[in-house]
């Protein structure tokens, strides 16, 4: 996918040469056979790290104010009590309520938008399901 994806954005950076560089992930889930687990990785254009890399147990992003709110919603357990449909809509609902300025127009927008969506990894396949859209 590495190869692939290097292509990919040097073969769209040749075919639309007017276009504004801006970086982009590429978020691959599925079933490891080997080592008998879900597994999620990203690969992204802005990092300097060479390929792909995992993200493993990733839930909110590290805000003080994000995780004061998140306590003040009773999410202080970590992973053992967290209900990925209870507790992962009530985490992105406090990160669309925060807000941050655009970078060219200065805009105030939400740091979440468009859905959020439900997905199970399990050896017999990916299930989806958008639980909530905006």
């Amino acid at each position: 996918m590495a190869e692939t994806y290097t292509i990919a954005l040097a073969q769209f950076g040749t075919a639309n040469p007017q276009a504004r560089v801006r970086p982009n992930m590429i978020l691959m889930a599925g079933w490891s056979e080997e080592r008998g687990r879900p597994e999620c990785w990203v690969m992204d254009s802005g990092s300097e790290a060479a390929g792909p890399q995992q993200i493993m147990n990733t839930c909110a992003p590290s805000s003080p104010e994000l995780m004061g709110r998140l306590g003040s919603m009773g999410l202080t357990g970590g992973m053992a009590s967290f209900d990925p449909l209870r507790d992962g809509l009530r985490i992105m609902r406090a990160q669309r309520d925060l807000r941050f300025p655009h970078p060219v127009s200065g805009e105030m927008q939400p740091a979440v938008g468009g859905f959020c969506q439900h997905t199970v990894i399990t050896a017999q396949g990916i299930s989806t399901r958008v639980v909530e859209r905006w």
